[in-house]
Protein backbone atom coordinates (compact mmCIF):
# COMPACT_ATOMS: atom_id res chain seq x y z
CA UNK A 1 0.00 0.00 0.00
CA UNK A 2 1.32 3.65 -0.62
CA UNK A 3 -0.18 6.38 1.67
CA UNK A 4 0.69 9.72 1.23
CA UNK A 5 0.93 13.09 3.64
CA UNK A 6 0.25 16.49 2.87
CA UNK A 7 0.25 19.61 4.23
CA UNK A 8 -2.05 21.69 3.83
CA UNK A 9 -1.58 24.99 1.89
CA UNK A 10 -0.92 28.56 3.05
CA UNK A 11 -3.69 29.77 5.36
CA UNK A 12 -4.94 33.02 6.25
CA UNK A 13 -3.52 34.29 10.17
CA UNK A 14 -5.39 33.43 12.68
CA UNK A 15 -6.56 37.32 13.49
CA UNK A 16 -8.42 37.19 10.02
CA UNK A 17 -10.85 34.52 11.48
CA UNK A 18 -10.13 34.57 15.19
CA UNK A 19 -10.62 30.86 14.90
CA UNK A 20 -7.41 28.63 14.04
CA UNK A 21 -10.45 25.83 12.98
CA UNK A 22 -11.99 28.48 10.67
CA UNK A 23 -8.66 29.75 8.82
CA UNK A 24 -9.07 29.53 5.09
CA UNK A 25 -6.64 29.08 2.38
CA UNK A 26 -4.76 32.20 0.62
CA UNK A 27 -5.39 33.29 -2.86
CA UNK A 28 -1.90 32.31 -3.27
CA UNK A 29 -1.97 29.01 -1.17
CA UNK A 30 -5.13 28.14 -3.33
CA UNK A 31 -3.17 27.78 -6.38
CA UNK A 32 -0.11 26.50 -5.02
CA UNK A 33 -1.73 23.50 -4.36
CA UNK A 34 -3.14 23.39 -7.92
CA UNK A 35 0.03 23.14 -9.31
CA UNK A 36 1.08 20.42 -6.56
CA UNK A 37 -2.22 18.20 -7.50
CA UNK A 38 -1.19 18.33 -11.21
CA UNK A 39 2.56 17.44 -9.68
CA UNK A 40 0.76 14.63 -8.04
CA UNK A 41 -1.14 13.70 -11.10
CA UNK A 42 1.99 13.57 -13.22
CA UNK A 43 3.20 11.57 -10.65
CA UNK A 44 0.32 8.72 -11.13
CA UNK A 45 -0.91 9.07 -7.35
CA UNK A 46 -4.23 8.05 -7.75
CA UNK A 47 -5.69 7.99 -4.41
CA UNK A 48 -9.15 6.54 -4.17
CA UNK A 49 -9.57 7.94 -0.19
CA UNK A 50 -8.39 10.78 0.83
CA UNK A 51 -9.30 11.77 4.46
CA UNK A 52 -8.47 15.10 5.75
CA UNK A 53 -8.50 16.71 9.30
CA UNK A 54 -11.79 18.81 10.08
CA UNK A 55 -10.59 21.98 10.31
CA UNK A 56 -11.33 24.40 7.06
CA UNK A 57 -7.93 24.81 5.21
CA UNK A 58 -7.31 20.47 5.24
CA UNK A 59 -10.82 20.80 3.71
CA UNK A 60 -9.40 23.46 1.38
CA UNK A 61 -6.44 21.62 0.22
CA UNK A 62 -8.09 18.25 0.01
CA UNK A 63 -11.13 19.56 -2.26
CA UNK A 64 -8.50 20.60 -4.41
CA UNK A 65 -6.78 17.89 -4.69
CA UNK A 66 -9.42 15.44 -4.81
CA UNK A 67 -11.05 17.81 -7.93
CA UNK A 68 -7.92 17.06 -9.91
CA UNK A 69 -7.12 13.15 -8.55
CA UNK A 70 -10.70 12.22 -7.91
CA UNK A 71 -11.09 9.81 -4.97
CA UNK A 72 -13.70 10.04 -2.38
CA UNK A 73 -12.93 13.12 0.46
CA UNK A 74 -13.72 12.28 4.27
CA UNK A 75 -12.95 14.77 7.01
CA UNK A 76 -11.76 12.60 10.16
CA UNK A 77 -11.25 13.79 13.74
CA UNK A 78 -8.39 11.60 13.61
CA UNK A 79 -6.51 13.97 11.55
CA UNK A 80 -7.29 17.05 13.53
CA UNK A 81 -3.90 19.14 14.97
CA UNK A 82 -2.41 16.65 17.37
CA UNK A 83 -2.75 13.31 15.44
CA UNK A 84 -0.49 10.31 16.89
CA UNK A 85 0.06 7.20 15.31
CA UNK A 86 -1.59 5.86 17.65
CA UNK A 87 -4.80 7.46 16.83
CA UNK A 88 -4.77 6.90 13.32
CA UNK A 89 -4.36 3.19 13.94
CA UNK A 90 -7.95 2.16 13.31
CA UNK A 91 -8.05 4.45 9.98
CA UNK A 92 -5.06 2.37 8.65
CA UNK A 93 -6.06 -0.83 9.37
CA UNK A 94 -9.48 -0.89 7.82
CA UNK A 95 -7.88 0.70 4.61
CA UNK A 96 -8.13 -1.37 1.28
CA UNK A 97 -7.16 0.65 -1.38
CA UNK A 98 -3.64 0.57 -2.86
CA UNK A 99 -3.44 4.33 -2.44
CA UNK A 100 -4.70 6.32 0.62
CA UNK A 101 -3.92 9.91 0.82
CA UNK A 102 -4.18 12.09 4.17
CA UNK A 103 -4.07 15.51 4.75
CA UNK A 104 -3.12 17.71 7.75
CA UNK A 105 -1.22 19.66 9.86
CA UNK A 106 2.75 19.93 10.63
CA UNK A 107 3.87 18.53 13.15
CA UNK A 108 2.04 15.39 12.89
CA UNK A 109 2.16 14.65 9.48
CA UNK A 110 6.21 14.42 9.95
CA UNK A 111 5.33 12.35 13.10
CA UNK A 112 3.45 10.23 11.26
CA UNK A 113 6.00 9.50 8.55
CA UNK A 114 9.12 8.84 10.81
CA UNK A 115 7.00 6.63 12.87
CA UNK A 116 6.10 4.82 9.86
CA UNK A 117 9.14 4.32 8.66
CA UNK A 118 11.07 3.78 11.85
CA UNK A 119 12.87 7.20 12.20
CA UNK A 120 13.42 6.87 16.09
CA UNK A 121 11.46 9.94 17.20
CA UNK A 122 13.74 12.07 14.66
CA UNK A 123 11.20 14.97 12.94
CA UNK A 124 10.52 15.34 9.41
CA UNK A 125 9.96 17.93 8.47
CA UNK A 126 6.77 18.29 5.67
CA UNK A 127 6.44 22.04 4.64
CA UNK A 128 3.29 23.77 4.09
CA UNK A 129 1.78 22.32 0.52
CA UNK A 130 4.69 19.55 0.76
CA UNK A 131 4.08 16.05 0.64
CA UNK A 132 5.66 12.78 1.92
CA UNK A 133 4.75 9.26 0.49
CA UNK A 134 5.40 5.90 2.26
CA UNK A 135 4.52 2.51 1.09
CA UNK A 136 4.53 -1.07 3.23
CA UNK A 137 2.89 -4.55 2.59
CA UNK A 138 0.93 -6.29 5.34
CA UNK A 139 -0.57 -4.35 8.54
CA UNK A 140 0.49 -0.45 8.96
CA UNK A 141 3.05 -0.22 12.12
CA UNK A 142 5.86 1.64 13.83
CA UNK A 143 9.25 0.67 11.66
CA UNK A 144 7.36 -1.07 8.56
CA UNK A 145 7.25 1.48 5.51
CA UNK A 146 10.01 2.69 3.14
CA UNK A 147 10.01 6.33 2.40
CA UNK A 148 8.87 6.90 -1.00
CA UNK A 149 8.33 10.89 -1.46
CA UNK A 150 9.30 13.23 0.64
CA UNK A 151 8.66 16.64 -1.60
CA UNK A 152 9.12 20.43 -1.41
CA UNK A 153 6.06 23.01 -2.26
CA UNK A 154 9.06 24.12 -4.52
CA UNK A 155 9.85 20.67 -6.06
CA UNK A 156 6.28 19.91 -6.26
CA UNK A 157 5.35 23.17 -8.02
CA UNK A 158 8.25 22.48 -10.61
CA UNK A 159 7.26 18.78 -11.52
CA UNK A 160 3.49 20.72 -11.72
CA UNK A 161 4.36 23.20 -13.90
CA UNK A 162 7.25 21.69 -16.36
CA UNK A 163 5.96 21.06 -19.94
CA UNK A 164 5.76 17.56 -21.04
Amino acid sequence: MQLFFLRHGIAEDRHSTGSDAERPLTEAGRQQLAVVARAMQRLAIRPTSVYASPLVRTQQTAEIVVAVLGGTLMLTPELAPGCTFDQLQPLLRQASDDQMLLVGHAPDMGSLVAALIGAGGRAIRVAKAGLAGVEYDGRPRQGSATLRYLLTPQQLEWIGSATK
